[in-house]
């Protein structure tokens, strides 16, 4: 969005329930929530001085579980390993690169994981990926037909981005008179030098 850097740290000092998701592949995001999670406990350090006070990848990892629980209100159904709680659970082969040697199992699965190691996943108790396949889901079948519905909306997307384009110089003004606006505060790793 181009906003900054999020103040993840004074926001969990504040009590804010700060949650991680990932959006569709064509934002950023990658579908990959290894990923989220190690920007979100990267980023926040390079946003000032300070250090201490918090871990980084532990905050990460409860971000993407119990703090996506509670941003869609299912924190009593999801989002920690609990009796009573849909068994919603990953296994990952610790004989991978990412985990070899093992030394802090958090950091490692925050920092060093992208997802490959993931081995079985079960989701409300029930096994929908195991030894890296998926157990009821033909994937390339999925993948082909996500592809086919892709290049059908293709002419719609290059309207739509046609459409995008024509509006991009009000945007673009409209974004920058408000980066112009004085709110006590700066989340850019450099100074903002006006237009």
């Amino acid at each position: 969005l181009k906003s900054g850097i999020a103040p993840v740290r004074e926001m969990l000092q504040a009590g804010v329930n700060v949650a991680l998701g990932n959006d569709n592949n064509c934002a950023n995001d990658a579908q990959n929530l290894f990923q989220a999670m190690k920007f979100a406990a990267l980023l926040p350090e390079v946003a000032g001085p300070d250090f201490g006070g918090w871990e980084p990848a532990r905050e990460a990892l409860r971000m993407a579980t119990a703090g996506g629980a509670k941003a869609v209100l299912m924190q009593d159904a999801i989002g920690s390993l609990e009796v009573g709680k849909r068994a919603d659970i990953v296994l990952l082969n610790l004989n991978t690169q990412a985990f070899t040697p093992l030394n802090d199992p958090v950091r490692q699965l925050v920092y060093s994981e992208t997802g490959h190691s993931v081995d079985t996943v079960l989701v409300n108790g029930n096994v929908v990926m195991e030894n890296k396949a998926f157990v009821n889901l033909d994937e390339k079948a999925l993948l082909q037909e996500a592809n086919e519905i892709g290049e059908s909306l293709r002419e719609e997307h290059e309207k739509a981005a046609r459409w995008a384009n024509e509006l991009r110089p009000y945007l673009e003004r409209m974004y920058w008179r408000c980066l112009e606006q004085d709110v006590s505060t700066n989340r850019y790793t450099r100074p903002h030098k006006p237009r």
